[in-house]
Formats: structure tokens, C-alpha cells, sequence
């Protein structure tokens, strides 16, 4: 009878590489080794994952039982009906793709990491997010780090600079007034030193 992982898809049979009866051919549902066929022999209670094993498995396999039948003259009828009644589901398919294929998947992709122009603005675009800035507490603008220190923004204060010493539009009407008034105040004096002369003379006549 069958042995079989009921988690993983049957992919084929073999003749066990121990006592030669009928057995199953499974891949791993993940790891390192997922890709590497083995086998499950019912009769040995044996799970065989080896590179021994591989080589057997890829000279060895067929894809069905009936095909299993006609190629080592073996009755499968009870393992048959086995797989009907548990109802496991069978994929032929998967170990041509993972066999045949997967080499020439791996070196696609390694031709495609490393030769895409694609990736490239990707890169340049993480390191630019990852270095760090300087905001400035006052003004809330990032400080630009390639210039040196003391100098940076020196425009902006320039600017600032300025402004503090341009006169302000109330600071420069009270300069005016104040001029004004001292004007004002000066022609009033010079005024009332004139008048007592005058009233001497009237008297006089």
C-alpha cells in the first residue's frame, strides 16, 4: 500500500530505491530543500530524500500508476483505488516544472536582479530617504548639511539682517514729528522774544 504525505501533492511513483514496490514521489511544502524530490515507500515505512534518491526518482519516474503498471509490469489495482478513496490529489505537472524548470527559472532571475536598470532608481531612492536632516528649531527648514557649519542659510540672514536695520513705517513718522515739533517749537520761541519789543516801541510813541 500507499504512503503518502497527505499535505503535499503527489507529483509521481517510483519504485522504492529500498525494496523496490510501488511508491510516491513528493516535494517539500517549503524550505531550503523544497525543490529536491522524495520518495514514500509504504511497505519500508521510509521517507527518502536524498541525492542518491533524486537521481533515482528523475531515471525512475512516471507520472500515473496505470503508467507505473505498464512500465514495470506491476498490478497497481489496490493503489489505485486507494487514491480514489482518500481522494489525494495528484499534479504530474509540478515535477516537470520543478525538475526541468527550475534551473532555468534560477538563472532568469539572477540575470534579472542584477542586470535591470529598474532597480537602480530604486536604490538611489532608499538612500536618500534613509539620510538624516537637520531641521532648524526657528524657521521649521531643513538645514542643508553639505554647506559648513556656521555658514548655512546665510542668505536668509542676510535677509533678516536687513530688514532689522530698514527703518519701520511708525519709527519714520515719529522722526517727522518729532522734527516738526521741534520746528514748531523753536519758531514759537523765537516769536515770543520778538513780541515784548514791539509793545515797547508802541509805548514809547
Amino acid at each position: 500500500m500507499l504512503k503518502v504525505s497527505e499535505k503535499n501533492v503527489i507529483v509521481g511513483y517510483v519504485p522504492c530505491l529500498v525494496c523496490q514496490t510501488p511508491s510516491v514521489v513528493h516535494f517539500p511544502s517549503g524550505g531550503k530543500r523544497e525543490n529536491t524530490p522524495y520518495l514514500c515507500c509504504g511497505k519500508c515505512k521510509k521517507t527518502i530524500q536524498t541525492k542518491e534518491a533524486k537521481e533515482h526518482i528523475v531515471k525512475h519516474h512516471v507520472p500515473t500508476l496505470s503508467a507505473y503498471s505498464s512500465k514495470y509490469g506491476v498490478d497497481v489495482n489496490d493503489e489505485i483505488e486507494q487514491v480514489k478513496i482518500n481522494k489525494w490529489v495528484e499534479n504530474a505537472s509540478l515535477f516537470d516544472a520543478k525538475i526541468n524548470g527550475i534551473n532555468d527559472a534560477d538563472e532568469s532571475f539572477e540575470v534579472a536582479a542584477f542586470t535591470t536598470d529598474d532597480l537602480q532608481p530604486e536604490r538611489e531612492t532608499e538612500t536618500e530617504l534613509d539620510t538624516p536632516v537637520t531641521i532648524d528649531n526657528d524657521t521649521q527648514e531643513v538645514i542643508d548639511q553639505s554647506k559648513p557649519k556656521g555658514k548655512a542659510n546665510k542668505p536668509e540672514q542676510e535677509a533678516d539682517e536687513d530688514e532689522n536695520k530698514a527703518p519701520s513705517g511708525g519709527a519714520l513718522i515719529l522722526v517727522v514729528f518729532l522734527v516738526v515739533l521741534s520746528l514748531g517749537g523753536y519758531f514759537l520761541i523765537k516769536y515770543l522774544k520778538g513780541k515784548p519789543s514791539d509793545d515797547e516801541d508802541d509805548a514809547d510813541e
